[in-house]
């Protein structure tokens, strides 16, 4: 059962990864390509600037305009809006409430599966064990 499920989810992981390598891979064929395109205009306007302008101020306004490009996506890139950091006492605050919640919710499935032991009901040690398991995970995801 468990090695069914094993291979299950190892078939899951390697489909993954083969679409994310994919994606990577036409991404940065279309990088190339946009960079190739982005060449071939810089050409294009050299050669058409440069019968009015000449050599070296037609490769100047290139640059210029270059530099200028790559301040502005630089700013945008680096001027993002930041969030402030969370003040310690209150992360810590927070973390208390979790793990009280936590503690309070283990604290009643155990009260639960000791009643249902009390009683001896089938149903309710089947329930008894499901709440347990269930909180297991709980308190396995969260600490």
């Amino acid at each position: 059962m468990i090695g069914i499920l094993v291979d299950a989810i190892a078939a899951e992981i390697g489909r993954v990864l083969r679409a994310l390598t994919l994606r990577a891979l036409l991404a940065l064929v279309a990088f190339a390509l946009l960079l190739a395109a982005f060449v071939s205009g810089l050409a294009l306007l050299f050669v058409y600037l440069q019968e009015t302008f000449g050599t070296m101020y037609t490769l100047a306004a290139i640059a210029g305009g270059n530099v200028l490009v790559a301040a502005i996506l630089l700013a945008l890139a680096f001027n993002g809006t930041r969030r402030p950091a969370p003040q310690p006492q209150k992360a810590a605050a927070t973390e208390a409430d979790e793990v009280r919640a936590t503690i309070a919710a283990t604290e009643r499935a155990v009260n639960e599966a000791a009643d249902a032991l009390r009683e001896g009901s089938h149903e309710r040690m089947v329930q008894a064990v499901t709440t347990a398991i269930v909180t297991g995970i709980v308190l396995g995801r969260r600490l």
